[in-house]
């Protein structure tokens, strides 16, 4: 499960970077990760770009904070 987490926050920073939203992200990320339960329901916004399979990433916390990391590196 690890490991699924990981690939998939790869392809989700690599997809930000490639549309240059990294800005725009890190922001949002960054000013509602105490809200990360409000983001999980905002993230239906995602599967048109990343599909079903990442909605999970974006509802624990730590997922966020590991996402933010590898958008500012």
């Amino acid at each position: 499960m690890q490991e699924l987490n990981n690939t998939a926050l790869e392809k989700v920073s690599n997809k930000i970077k490639e549309l240059h939203l990294e800005e725009v992200s890190l922001f949002f990320l960054e000013t509602h990760l105490p809200l990360s339960n409000i983001i999980a329901h905002l993230a239906y916004l995602v599967p048109p770009v990343f599909g079903k399979q990442y909605l999970e990433l974006l509802k624990d916390p730590k997922s966020i904070e590991m996402l933010i990391n590898r958008l500012k590196h």
